[in-house]
């Protein structure tokens, strides 16, 4: 479709970025934007991480977003990382590494196991187009949450 969508403009601009929902988790579609130079913002689904764990250079998570009517509540924190499919890369020919701003909902509590309830987690991702993929500032990663949820 994207490529169509260039086509019927007589490729006067290249589509750069796209923020889609989580069904474009696909490997052949991920690397095929890869290969097209795009850059993709997603959702990853719970059932494709294994919890907090599963990211690596996870920073320090930041204020977000508060309560509507107590202003004062933190509903909602933000932290970079990164994130490894178990999908090869085009670019590097190794897992793709994905930029992450991962969200922890404080509001909504999810029971990780008998004995230990979490906050949820909902990890934004983004693809990179970097050889060496380096996680977001923390400021960048507030950012990508932002523009994720206002898409």
């Amino acid at each position: 479709m994207v490529k169509r969508y260039e086509q019927a403009v007589n490729n006067a601009f290249k589509i750069e970025r796209l923020v889609v929902d989580r069904e474009v988790m696909a490997e052949g579609f991920l690397a095929s934007q890869q290969e097209e130079q795009r850059v993709i913002v997603t959702i990853l689904k719970e059932n494709q991480h294994g919890g907090i764990g599963s990211f690596q250079q996870l920073g320090e998570f930041k204020t977000w977003l508060y309560d509507k009517r107590d202003k004062s509540e933190v509903v909602r924190e933000v932290a970079p990382a990164l994130f490894e499919l178990n999908i090869t890369s085009p670019l590097s020919g190794q897992p793709l590494r994905l930029k992450v701003a991962l969200i922890r909902d404080l509001r909504r509590l999810k029971h990780a196991d008998p004995a230990k309830i979490e906050p949820k987690l909902i990890p934004i991702v983004s693809t990179s187009l970097e050889k060496e993929v380096t996680p977001l500032s923390t400021e960048a990663a507030l950012a990508l949450a932002t523009a994720y949820r206002k898409r």
